[in-house]
């Protein structure tokens, strides 16, 4: 990835929330799912994405610990749901 390539939404989200295993527990899912949501689609990831049904959870724990995440850092900003990865 170079310097000018935006991290995708996954990987800031992650690390925002603690990294890998914390989002994890949170999601309750295991800690390689979670690994999934910043490997592209053609290598059995989401592309950068996390899914819809995580993001009350995160958003939730993000308030709870004071955590600066909204719904908005959650979603694409590109209308077409492309994360540049």
């Amino acid at each position: 990835m170079d310097i000018d390539t935006p991290l995708p939404i996954a990987s800031i989200v992650i690390r925002r929330v603690g990294g890998t295993v914390a989002v994890a527990t949170i999601c309750g899912l295991d800690a390689g799912s979670v690994s999934a949501w910043k490997r592209a689609k053609s290598r059995k990831g989401t592309g950068g994405l996390i899914p819809s049904r995580h993001h009350a959870p995160l958003l939730a724990y993000a308030r709870r610990h004071n955590i600066p995440l909204t719904p908005a850092d959650l979603i694409p900003a590109d209308p077409a749901g492309e994360v540049a990865a």
